[in-house]
C-alpha cells in the first residue's frame, strides 16, 4: 500500500500522522517501466529496507519503448484529459496565451496551469480572435510580434471585441520586441500590464496571473491592486500584520513561518481548529492560514466555526490543501474560506495570496 498515491492509514480529516505521498508511486512507476521492480521489509521500531531489481542491460527495442513510455506517461496523458475537462468547465477560468514560440508557450502554459488556470493557445492574431468569441476567457497574455497582424493592431480589436461581449477581461503584453515610447503610450490606451520578455521575468508574470486568477473581477479592482504593486518595497511589506498559521505538523509552521517573517509579518501558531478559536478569542489577526487535516477540530469545522461568529467572520482565510483529495477546494471555499493554496505550496504564489486578501480589507 505504501507504493499507492497519498495513501494514509488514517483516511479521515482528522488523522494523527501524515500519509505518502508521490515519491514511493512514481518509484515503482519508473521501475516497472524499466521491468523492474521494488521490494520492500520492515520491523517496527528498527526501520526500513527497500531493494531496487533492475535488468543488467536492455535491448535497444525495450530502450526504445521505455523512452516512448517515459515521454509519454499515464500522468501526461490524464493531465490532458483534465485540461480539456477544464476548457469545456464553465466555471473554469481560462487564459488565451497568444504567443508563436512553442517552447516559451510551454513555459507559461506550466507556470499558468500551475496555479490553476486552463490555458488556450493561439499562434495568430486570427485565431485569437476567434477564441475570444468562442470561450468565456478571464485573461490574456499577448505577445506583440505575431506572423500575420501587427501586435498592437490586434490588441485594438481584441479591446473592441471585448466591448462588444461587453465584458472585462485583463491583458498583459509579454513580448520581447523594443517597444518606442509612442508605441508604449497607445498600448496603455489599452492595458497598463506590460512585461518584457527576460530571464527573470517569470516571477512578474507568476504575479500577474495569480492576481486575475484569484482577485481581479474588474478594471477598477485590478487598478486598485497594481497601484499598491507599483512600489515592490511597499508591495512586498507586512509590517504590524499578524497572520495565525493553523497546522498540526511543526515543520510545516516552521517553513510558513520563516518565510513570512523575512516579509515583516507577525505570527501566531495552532496545532488545531480548537487551539486556533482560543488565540483569536485572546488576540486578533489579519488573516488566518488554515492546514485542512488536522486532529481535534480539522481545517473545515475551524471555518465554519471562525465565520459563524461575528467578531471573526471577516478575517480573510486561506486554506491549504492536498492536490490528492478530490474536490478539497470546493469544500473549503463552500465552509467560508476566501481562497485556497495546494501542497506543495509555491511560496511566490501564497505571498501574493496573502498581500490581495490583506489589502483587500
Amino acid at each position: 500500500m505504501i507504493f499507492e498515491e497519498f495513501h494514509q492509514g488514517d483516511g479521515s480529516i482528522s488523522r494523527k500522522y501524515g500519509g505518502t505521498g508521490l515519491g514511493l508511486s512514481i518509484s515503482s512507476r519508473l521501475c516497472e517501466l524499466m521491468k523492474g521492480k521494488i521490494k520492500v521489509t520492515s520491523e517496527p521500531e528498527m526501520g526500513s529496507t527497500f531493494y531496487l531489481y533492475l535488468p543488467l542491460t536492455l535491448s535497444e527495442e525495450t530502450s526504445t519503448k521505455l523512452e516512448a513510455a517515459v515521454t509519454t506517461s499515464l500522468e501526461d496523458k490524464n493531465k490532458e484529459e483534465i485540461i480539456e475537462e477544464q476548457i469545456k468547465n464553465t466555471k473554469t477560468k481560462k487564459l488565451l496565451i497568444v504567443e508563436d514560440d512553442k517552447q516559451l508557450i510551454q513555459s507559461i502554459k506550466s507556470i499558468s496551469e500551475g496555479i490553476g488556470f486552463a490555458t488556450l493557445v493561439s499562434d495568430s492574431g486570427a485565431k485569437a480572435l476567434k477564441l475570444i468569441e468562442e470561450y468565456k476567457i478571464s485573461g490574456i497574455l499577448l505577445d506583440l510580434g505575431l506572423p500575420d497582424i501587427d501586435g498592437i493592431d490586434l490588441l485594438k480589436e481584441i479591446n473592441e471585441l471585448l466591448k462588444l461581449k461587453n465584458t472585462y477581461v485583463p491583458v498583459i503584453i509579454y513580448t520581447g520586441m523594443d517597444i518606442s515610447p509612442e508605441q508604449e503610450k497607445e498600448i496603455k490606451l489599452y492595458t497598463d500590464r506590460i512585461i518584457v520578455k527576460t530571464a527573470n521575468s517569470d516571477e512578474r508574470l507568476l504575479d500577474e496571473l495569480t492576481l486575475i486568477l484569484h482577485k481581479v473581477n474588474n478594471e477598477e479592482d485590478y487598478r486598485s491592486i497594481m497601484t499598491s504593486k507599483i512600489n515592490k518595497n511597499t508591495a512586498l511589506n507586512l509590517d504590524n500584520k499578524k497572520i495565525l498559521i493553523v497546522d498540526d505538523d511543526p515543520r510545516n509552521i516552521f517553513v510558513l513561518a520563516a518565510a513570512l517573517e523575512d516579509f515583516g509579518a507577525e505570527i501566531v501558531e495552532a496545532d488545531n481548529g480548537e487551539e486556533a478559536l482560543r488565540e483569536l478569542e485572546s488576540q486578533s489577526a489579519d488573516l488566518i492560514l488554515m492546514d485542512i487535516m488536522m486532529p481535534i477540530m480539522n481545517g473545515y469545522e475551524a471555518i465554519k466555526k471562525i465565520r459563524s461568529s461575528s467578531k471573526f467572520k471577516n478575517i480573510p482565510i486561506i486554506a491549504i490543501t492536498a492536490k490528492s483529495l478530490k474536490g478539497d477546494k470546493e469544500k473549503c471555499i463552500a465552509a467560508g474560506a476566501n481562497d485556497y493554496i495546494s501542497k506543495p505550496i509555491d511560496y511566490d504564489v501564497l505571498i501574493t495570496l496573502i498581500k490581495a486578501w490583506i489589502s483587500k480589507d
